[in-house]
């Protein structure tokens, strides 16, 4: 259960740090 938890959290900020550079870029 934990690893699932690790692994949510691993994906969230993965997919708030891309969306972060995308508008780095698009800016």
């Amino acid at each position: 259960m934990l690893f699932v938890f690790f692994l949510y959290n691993f994906l969230f900020g993965s997919f708030l740090f891309f969306t972060c550079m995308l508008q780095s870029v698009a800016s």
